[in-house]
């Protein structure tokens, strides 16, 4: 064991050693210019219809300076999630004009609209053409989308764009599209008037401001679930900071490609209303050894993982925003360090007009907090994370030791102040405490010791002796602080309460050691808020001890390696950090109230994970948390709206009384407050989809207009659920929205026509509103019409001189959509084969269409009705060519036409030979059973 520790050691000094030469030039060389976006920021909000599968919507969030988009997010309806990747590089806006293609890579879309064992997720590609008018803007949008099988990749730089050598991923053939897309542009003073951060309401370092995970209470009352928060924003593109990426074999490659090279560990931090961040990015030509023993070094994206060196790089944004304001960037100065289960993870530090932060390569930076404008930077040595106090910077060196010294240097010199050696264990970071106007820092050891030493002085105010083994930072808040109170790392600790006086550590409790099966550890640092600690149990009942008392209280705790906080009213929990999942919950202030299973909501974003010794840390401000995700950082408003939180309270007054809840609602939806009318419709909507009419059953049809229209789809899909109930009272309604002059009321009437097919909505109000698309040559209402009347089938048969015209026009969607319809009308011996132009080509098309629906069959039964001959032609044709579904198809016809299919048998066995698939040998064996007459 002694020989190991030794080896070990040898390492480490190897590594620093290495690093400081390297890096030994880099002192003296310049670094890279700070990167500023003066620009001002506009965020444009894009609504697609028909950009993707079904009936989901496609909403895309663009921010824009100088003629640039660098922030890009989208989500789809249906479910809460973000899209995977947006790249908007190639988007331009020039003048009152928005061009170029937008990709999108959706994480998920609606389950109805997802193929038989296919991924959930989309992959798009739109080419814009967008015009402003006024602060709107409308258009139209043209491109393909295809179901995302297996994995892909994006560059480092966050694009989607994939070279042929990058990595090679199938799709089932792309789909076209095309649609209406209208935009929204908001200014960067009306973001900023909205989401502006208070004075104070920071997170200036790991711990927090308090010192104890705790935010500066802002007296906001937050939502209750995680599900329920607004993102707000998501920065530029950020490398992931994940750190189980460590090159160990073809096992973890697949992580890599499709999500990046690491960044490192470090957490983001609030000072201000800014936020500051590091990562390293892995750059130049030289290799690991690793390298080039495993993967060929043609795969460009690939290597980036294998890269030797670094560039340092220390991000300033605005927090309510997402702005960047300053960027600076040291290239080759650090190393692309990676482990099995551990990376480089300092976090930057920021007070007193100065941002701090350490490099992968060992050399600490310095800079203007505001201006990004470097100040010094020097070799301090290694450490987790750095705190800054009244112009002090407070370092813990790491190094082969456990306890290792105390560094006091004055934060905007970088001159040396003071040292106190052994004071600190090595993963800790000091602590800050005030006492009559003079501020102190404290910290604690390993061997038991805590300390409690003036900031400027370096004067020990007061050594306690015997407190416990702490590797880790206590936790204090204000005259507050929990320690490690076991004797050693080995017990599975001990959380004892302390009272911090100018004299010393008065101890308050301890929890009875039978309580607790793991503490002391990074993985399961304490809260402190409000007098009370929570305390983190693994795989156990989470504790809540009352300072003053000493009465522990226990929760609902069932995760391990979970990290906690504290924000005005609510506990907020992260579930597991340290395996690549973000899940979060919030739960009241009351341990017994507290359930994590019911709480965990997964980010709707891409996660990323640190792992041990210091996972990440969010940061938790003024009601809001930020989130450093797979490819940036992501702020979400934890603030339940003030139009939330009116509705409930007059809802609670009406409880019990569903017609005084109808009228309140009615009459919120005529609410100044935009926000308050929409989640009043929202919440009218939802009430009678789940038939909460009591004996109003007449106001809220009247509504229902209003909501099928409504520019949420989630409103109007409740709002249809809601008219389902209705029966042929809903005709009458649809029937008036059909004769709107609106367009968009016309449209969601047809949404509604094909969606409740059973209604019997009279086929020339769908005649009448593709008349009007004819007479406003408007694409849009022509084909939604088009798909309200193929959902009707037969029961719409009035419209099929319409569609013969239709289906002869020059646009091939249009075309496409009409005999669509027709194949749903007519039986299959009466379809108008010979009297449309190209009808073989769109019916055999039908065939491909996933899933096998009523759709298919019809086309299969058109085929066969044309004759023996003809169907034997175009099934045979089907089986030679080159897509295995529709040679299901042909399989399935083959075999209901009997006898006169026995020519087949031949092509049938050959594509057998080519063809593996299951579902294809599933019907080929069939088809062949039938034809053969399988007595044979």
């Amino acid at each position: 064991m002694r020989n190991a520790r030794i080896t070990w050691l040898t390492a480490c000094l190897v590594v620093v050693a290495g690093a400081s030469s390297i890096l030994g030039g880099q002192l003296a060389g310049a670094p890279g210019p700070v990167t500023t976006r003066p620009g001002e920021l506009s965020r444009y909000v894009l609504s697609f219809t028909g950009a993707l599968p079904g009936q989901a919507e496609l909403i895309v969030h663009l921010g824009e300076q100088d003629g640039i988009f660098r922030q890009a997010w989208a989500q789809t309806s249906g479910v809460w999630m973000l899209a995977k990747d947006v790249d908007a590089s190639q988007l331009r806006l020039k003048g009152r004009r928005l061009t170029g293609t937008l990709k999108v890579n959706t994480a998920r879309v609606p389950d109805t609209a997802n193929p038989p064992g296919g991924s959930p997720g989309v992959m798009g590609a739109y080419e814009l053409d967008v015009r402003l008018d006024g602060d709107r803007l409308e258009g139209t949008f043209e491109g393909t989308w295809a179901w995302r099988i297996g994995r892909e990749v994006v560059t480092p730089e966050g694009k989607l764009g994939l070279e042929a050598d990058d990595l090679k991923f199938a799709t089932r053939p792309p789909r076209p599209v095309d649609g209406t897309v209208a935009v929204r542009v908001r200014s960067q003073e009306e973001l900023r008037r909205q989401y502006s951060v208070a004075e104070g309401r920071d997170w200036p370092n790991y711990h927090g401001p308090r010192g104890a995970y705790a935010a500066t209470p802002g007296g906001h009352e937050l939502v209750d679930s995680f599900a329920d928060a607004r993102l707000l924003w998501k920065s530029e593109f950020t490398p992931p900071g994940r750190l189980q990426t460590r090159r160990y074999g073809e096992g973890n490659l697949h992580r890599f490609l499709e999500r990046g090279a690491t960044g490192g560990g470090a957490s983001p931090v609030v000072k201000d209303g800014r936020v500051y961040l590091y990562y390293f990015e892995p750059a130049g030509e030289e290799m690991d050894g690793y390298w080039r023993q495993s993967i060929d070094a043609g795969r460009r994206v690939v290597r980036k993982q294998w890269h030797a060196r670094a560039d340092d790089v220390f991000l300033c944004v605005d927090a309510a925003t997402g702005q960047t304001l300053w960027k600076q960037r040291f290239p080759l100065a650090g190393r692309n360090d990676i482990g099995a289960k551990g990376s480089f993870t300092h976090t930057m530090a920021v007070g007193d007009g100065v941002a701090i932060g350490r490099g992968s390569g060992g050399i600490t930076y310095a800079f203007d907090a505001k201006t990004g404008e470097l100040l010094w930077r020097q070799s301090i040595g290694g450490g987790h994370a750095s705190i800054i106090i009244d112009g002090v910077l407070f370092h813990a060196r790491s190094g082969g030791v456990l306890d290792v010294p105390l560094i006091a240097f004055n934060a905007r010199s970088g001159e040396q102040l003071w040292e106190i050696p052994g004071a600190v264990g090595r993963m800790a970071l000091p602590l800050h405490w005030t006492h009559d106007g003079k501020h102190y820092v404290i910290a604690g050891t390993t061997e038991g010791t805590v300390r409690c030493v003036e900031v400027h002085s370096g004067e020990v105010l007061w050594e306690e002796r015997g407190v416990g083994y702490n590797l880790f930072s206590p936790q204090n808040d204000g005259d507050y602080l929990v320690a490690n109170t076991a004797a050693t790392g080995r017990d599975p600790g001990a959380p004892g309460g302390f009272r911090i006086t100018p004299e010393g550590l008065k101890k308050m409790w301890s929890v009875p050691k039978e309580k607790v099966n793991q503490f002391g550890g990074a993985r399961t640092p304490p809260v402190i808020a409000d007098g009370i600690a929570w305390i983190p149990n693994y795989r156990d009942a989470g504790l809540a001890v009352d300072f003053e008392t000493g009465e522990v209280s226990t929760f609902a705790y069932r995760q391990q390696n979970s990290f906690f906080y504290v924000m005005d009213d609510k506990l907020i929990l992260d579930m597991d950090v340290t395996h690549e999942r973000t899940e979060i919950g919030i739960a009241p202030l009351d341990p017994s109230r507290v359930d994590t299973a019911e709480a965990k909501v997964s980010t709707p974003h891409r996660t990323t994970s640190a792992y041990w010794p210091h996972p990440f840390r969010h940061a938790l401000f003024d009601g809001r948390i930020i989130i450093r995700g797979a490819h940036g950082m992501y702020c979400y408003d934890l603030r339940k709206p003030k139009a939330a939180q009116r509705i409930e309270e007059a809802l609670d007054a009406r409880e019990g009384q569903p017609s005084g809840v109808v009228d309140a609602l009615a009459a919120f939806m005529r609410d100044d407050d935009a926000q308050v009318r929409d989640m009043a419709a929202r919440e009218l909507a939802r009430r009678a989809a789940e038939g909460e009419w009591g004996d109003r059953g007449e106001v809220i049809l009247g509504h229902m207009k209003a909501l099928l229209a409504h520019e949420e789809e989630s409103v109007r899909e409740d709002a249809l659920d809601a008219v389902s109930r209705l029966g042929q009272d809903a005709v009458e309604l649809l029937g008036e929205m059909v004769a709107s002059p609106e367009t968009r009321r016309r449209i969601v009437a047809m949404q509604a026509a094909g969606r409740l097919a059973a209604l019997e909505l009279p086929d020339d109000g769908i005649d009448q509103v593709i008349a009007h698309g004819l007479d406003d040559s408007d694409r849009s209402m022509i084909l939604t019409a088009l798909d309200a009347a193929a959902a009707r089938g037969g029961k719409a048969g009035m419209l099929a001189p319409r569609l013969m015209e239709l289906a002869a026009s020059d646009d091939a969607r249009i075309k496409n959509n009409a005999i669509r319809a027709l194949l749903m009308y007519h039986p299959p011996d009466a379809f108008p084969f010979g009297d449309i132009p190209d009808a073989e080509a769109h019916v055999i098309g039908f065939l491909g269409a996933h899933p096998y629906s009523d759709k298919v069959g019809r086309a299969v039964n058109v085929i066969i009705a044309q004759g023996d001959d003809e169907a034997l032609r175009i099934f045979s044709g089907l089986l030679e060519g080159d897509n295995a579904l529709k040679g299901v198809r042909a399989c399935h016809g083959l075999a209901s036409m009997g006898d006169a299919a026995r020519p087949a048998i031949p092509l049938i066995e050959a594509a057998r030979a080519r063809w593996s698939a299951r579902a294809f040998r599933d019907a080929s064996a069939n088809a062949l059973r039938q034809l053969r007459n399988d007595d044979e």
